[in-house]
């Protein structure tokens, strides 16, 4: 079982990038791309069975340009795949801040064919990362591999 973790890290420590490491740690198979540094990064979907996209959540519950731009690019490699989708976003000052970014990129996943194989993790980044929430999720996805 192949999987790829797409994310877009400016800083090579940053955020998706430490959750994307933590996830990859001790899962064979699993690629991880900072689509930011890998233009090429849709054509790696052909040998995946699994797709997990770590996005973050800009202004009022926009998609990155970089993943919006990847996401649409899927159309027609990702039907019948599985996906995961964990969404990081300051949410400080918003009533209703869950699942900006995530929930995008759910939708036209979901048109494209693909299959959603866990619910939507939403974190927030502010003041800190919700580091426990970061953990469960990445327990959840582990979890759903090893067993």
């Amino acid at each position: 079982m192949k999987a790829i973790i797409y994310y877009a890290a400016q800083h090579p420590a940053g955020t998706s990038a430490r959750i994307a490491d933590a996830l990859k740690a001790g899962l064979p198979g699993v690629v991880a791309c900072n689509i930011r540094e890998t233009p090429a990064a849709p054509g790696m979907v052909s040998g995946a069975d699994h797709l997990i996209f770590i996005t973050a959540t800009y202004g009022d519950q926009e998609l990155h340009d970089d993943m919006e731009a990847l996401v649409l690019a899927l159309k027609d490699k990702v039907k019948g795949k599985k996906y995961f989708i964990c969404e990081v976003g300051n949410y400080y000052g918003y009533d209703d801040y869950t699942f900006g970014a995530a929930r995008i990129i759910d939708e036209i996943l979901r048109e494209y064919g693909a299959i959603a194989a866990a619910g939507i993790a939403s974190v927030d980044s502010l003041p800190l990362l919700d580091q426990q929430a970061v953990g469960k999720w990445v327990s959840e996805v582990k979890s759903y591999f090893t067993s």
